[in-house]
């Protein structure tokens, strides 16, 4: 679940995002990367009569990653299908590092951007730091925050992300 600031400056739960990552190279292969898919579907809630779209929306795509001790490079990118009243399918893609501190706490920095998501609407270019920490054996929490680099103001200034993350 993300929090989103709509354009009436309302900020509240955005929509629910639900992926699975399947890995078919290893980085101990010939190309030495990790390579996965990792399609998600973008579910909208209550609150998406005012943040967000009010219908199912899917991303379907492609991420590669390298680790170095450590450290990790990875991103990728991919298509969105974007089902949402006056909303338009768009290109969207991001480059992240990030650097193990201990068992638990793993802290990043990453770029992203995407191409407009709804008619009339512009591209958006963000940067964000972020940390995710390891609850139990499975699970994680996953937090984000940075401002938009380009189209800001329209699209939005900041960017808020928090995520229960399951690794099975």
């Amino acid at each position: 679940m993300e929090f989103t600031d709509a354009a009436g400056g309302d900020i509240g739960a955005g929509d629910v995002e639900l992926g699975a990552k399947y890995r078919f190279l290893r980085q101990d292969g010939p190309l030495g990367l990790d390579v996965a898919i990792f399609p998600r579907v973008i579910l909208p809630t209550a609150a998406a009569r005012t943040q967000g779209d009010r219908k199912a929306s899917f991303l379907l795509p492609l991420w590669a990653q390298r680790d170095a001790g450590p450290w990790s490079v990875f991103g990728g990118g991919g298509y969105m299908i974007n089902r949402g009243p006056g909303a338009r399918d768009f290109w969207t893609g991001g480059l992240a590092v990030t650097r193990q501190l201990n068992d638990r706490l793993t802290v990043g920095a990453e770029v992203y951007g995407r191409e407009a998501e709804a008619a009339g609407g512009r591209s958006f270019v963000g940067a964000n730091l972020g940390a995710t920490y390891q609850l139990v054996e499975h699970w994680s929490l996953i937090g984000a925050l940075g401002p938009g680099l380009q189209h800001a103001r329209e699209e939005g200034r900041y960017t808020f992300y928090a995520a229960l993350q399951a690794v099975f």
